[in-house]
């Protein structure tokens, strides 16, 4: 090899290094742009969502009261017109409830206020709520809450949360007459969470998509419509920021377990702007 060629192969070295350079920092700029884009877009869904909610909020209680027949007897029909009115609010608030949490928690702006807690009443309240449904569809509820399971710090509205999306949705997709399982007890260094249901269970081909923002299994978009696909998410992203854990196990048709941990020390304390709010 001569001394020209050589320098001809370094001058194109040096050219080409020049161009990754100058494309590294082209990529890097547009990194940027999309992650200012995708805060605007978090913070829009965030303003957008709350002004929708006063409303609709209003909405609510003015279709409760004239259900309740505060501003005069109402007929048959007329109730049956406000309780689809009334139903279908509800639905939209939850909506806007869940992209709210979405929006705080992608932008990392909700808190985390850890207090003294007794699981064992949030997951009984958290059954009481479902109790309408739980008996119109007939379904066995079995509780196995251990003794030594102690009080923890957490945060209230959190664990309300997980035990809300995890029980109605066991509620939800199990059929008629079916069997749902509720356990709580110490697990190492972690309080052990399981809800476990003989309900419809989740493809497998579509398992590793189930803590995905806004993902849905078609078999459970058939038995629930109205859906959000967001509840798992919130949760999973909630619980990976305070130090807990969830994960799951299901067979189509033969059901499923979700299983949440819970540190003995409590949940981390996080500073913000805004907590997350429940349905």
């Amino acid at each position: 090899v001569t001394a020209k060629e050589k320098e001809s192969v370094r001058n194109k070295l040096v050219t080409t290094a020049k161009k990754l350079a100058v494309t590294a920092k082209e990529t890097e700029l547009i990194n940027k742009e999309l992650r200012t884009l995708d805060v605007a877009k978090d913070e829009f869904v965030s303003i957008a969502s709350h002004q929708l909610r006063t409303p609709l909020t209003a909405l609510k209680g003015y279709a409760g009261m004239l259900l309740d027949g505060d501003a005069g007897p109402i007929n048959d029909k007329q109730h049956e017109y406000l309780l689809e009115i009334k139903n279908s609010n509800d639905r939209m608030i939850g909506l806007i409830t869940a992209l709210l949490n979405v929006s705080r928690v992608d932008l990392g702006v909700f808190i985390v206020e850890p207090e003294r807690l007794n699981l064992k009443k949030v997951a009984e309240d958290a059954l009481k709520d479902l109790g309408v449904k739980i008996v119109g569809k007939q379904l066995q509820i079995e509780t196995n809450f251990r003794d030594d399971v102690p009080l923890i710090n957490a945060d209230l509205n959190i664990v309300r949360m997980i035990f809300q999306n995890l029980l109605s949705n066991a509620v939800k997709y199990t059929p008629e007459k079916g069997r749902i399982n509720v356990n709580l007890k110490k697990d190492g260094s972690n309080i052990l969470i399981s809800v476990a249901d003989s309900g419809y269970g989740i493809p497998s081909n579509v398992q590793s998509k189930i803590f995905t923002k806004m993902f849905r299994a078609d078999n459970a978009r058939v038995k629930d419509p109205d859906g959000t696909g967001l509840g798992l998410y919130i949760i999973k992203s909630t619980l990976e920021k305070t130090g807990g854990k969830i994960w799951f196990e299901s067979i189509e048709n033969k059901g499923s377990t979700f299983y949440v941990t819970i540190p003995l020390n409590g949940m981390k304390k996080k500073e913000g702007t805004k907590r997350l709010e429940l349905k």
